[in-house]
């Protein structure tokens, strides 16, 4: 699916769930090594308990809408 995105050109971001389950360091890391994973697309970790990443993740699907 990652590959077929990107053959069409369309703006790619990868979101991670759950992000309040790891420390600071964890989290960090896991962003990184899945940014690099996806070739530097951008990753966004959330948590909806913790309202962790809701507003950039909003603005990004606002702007995709638009």
């Amino acid at each position: 699916m990652f590959g077929y995105i990107q053959d069409l050109g369309l703006p790619m971001t990868i979101v991670l769930s759950k992000i309040d389950r790891l420390s600071k360091s964890e989290a960090d890391k896991s962003l990184a090594a899945t940014q690099k994973a996806f070739f530097g697309q951008q990753v966004i970790g959330v948590s909806s308990t913790k309202h962790i990443g809701l507003d950039p993740l909003f603005k990004i699907l606002r702007e995709a809408l638009m």
